[in-house]
């Protein structure tokens, strides 16, 4: 067992968390359907387990968070979920980092937790992504509509992207630009 903060640390019960966390978010995403008070009650509980992955600190994100943003969509949302919450750098960091080789299944997951975590959790460094090369339109849409959804989005982030040939890009674009009210003035 590893320590933390003096204490030992009981990876049983790390785990048990991720589990009950993406379990619970796979409930909460059904229970969307259902009323206002069901939806909260299992928010509550994906929140509660999401809270006891955050406490494990960096220990806990480098041996079990960090390797599920490469499992299954349900345990990708959880983990992905408490690196942003993380008080260190590093968790954000790294979900920063699963993004560019994430395949369709993961990114999908990693769009659903950017989407649910709070502003200041979004990583600053995210719009470097749609700098890279190599990213593929799915990349490049989570990050125009995370920003978006978060009230980050610019029009000189936003404009490039508006006259993408893939239409998945373009879109994202223009969602973002819609959301955060920019005013974009395309010429040609």
């Amino acid at each position: 067992m590893a320590e933390h903060s003096g204490r030992l640390l009981r990876w049983d019960i790390y785990e048990e968390h991720l589990n009950e966390a993406a379990f619970r978010w796979s409930q909460w995403e059904a229970a969307l359907d259902f009323t206002l008070e069901e939806t909260a009650e299992v928010e509550e509980q994906v929140a509660a387990h999401v809270d006891g992955l955050v406490v494990g600190g960096e220990p806990v994100a480098r041996k079990l968070l960090e390797p599920a943003l490469a499992e299954k969509p349900e345990r990708i949302v959880a983990a992905a979920l408490a690196l942003l919450g993380a008080e260190e750098p590093t968790g954000p960091a790294a979900v920063l980092a699963a993004l560019p080789t994430a395949e369709p299944p993961a990114l999908a997951a990693l769009r659903r937790a950017l989407e649910l975590a709070p502003s200041a959790a979004i990583p600053a460094d995210l719009p470097s992504l749609l700098k890279r090369e190599d990213a593929v339109p799915g990349l490049l849409a989570l990050v125009l509509d995370t920003l978006g959804a978060h009230g980050l989005a610019t029009a000189p982030v936003c404009l490039p992207f508006v006259t993408h040939p893939e239409p998945l890009v373009a879109a994202a674009a223009l969602r973002a630009a819609s959301r955060a009210r920019l005013a974009l003035e395309v010429v040609g």
